[in-house]
C-alpha cells in the first residue's frame, strides 16, 4: 500500500531494553522514507491523513482562506531579492502566510 502511495517502508527488528523489566526484547521498528517534495508527510498525523485520503477511508480536508482586518507586509532586502547564480535570478518570487487561531498539539 505505501509503495503505491510513493513511500518506502523498511521494517527492522531491534533489541531494546524493557523499561519495566530491564531485559532486552526484540521489537519491530518501521522507517518511512518520503520524497523531498512532500514535507507534509513528515509527521505521523499528516502521513496518516494522507494515507487515509488515498485509501478512501477519510475525507479530503477543506481549508478556508479569509482576509484579515490588517494585512501584513513582507519586506525583502534588495541584495537578497536580486541574488543571481550564473546570470539567473535565484529568488524571483516570495510567498508567505500568517496562521491565526491555530493550535499545534
Amino acid at each position: 500500500m505505501c509503495f503505491d502511495f510513493g513511500i518506502e517502508v523498511e521494517e527492522k527488528e531491534v533489541a531494546k531494553k524493557n523499561k519495566k523489566t530491564g531485559k532486552d526484547e526484540k521489537v519491530k521498528e518501521y522507517a518511512f522514507e518520503v520524497g523531498a517534495n512532500r514535507p507534509d508527510l513528515l509527521s505521523v498525523e499528516t502521513l496518516s491523513l494522507a494515507l487515509g485520503v488515498f485509501l478512501g477511508t477519510r475525507k479530503t480536508p477543506t481549508y478556508s482562506i479569509s482576509s484579515p482586518a490588517k494585512r501584513e507586509k513582507i519586506i525583502v532586502k534588495t541584495n537578497i531579492s536580486q541574488a543571481t547564480f550564473n546570470g539567473k535570478l535565484l529568488r524571483p518570487f516570495i510567498v508567505g502566510c500568517v496562521l491565526r487561531n491555530v493550535t499545534f498539539t
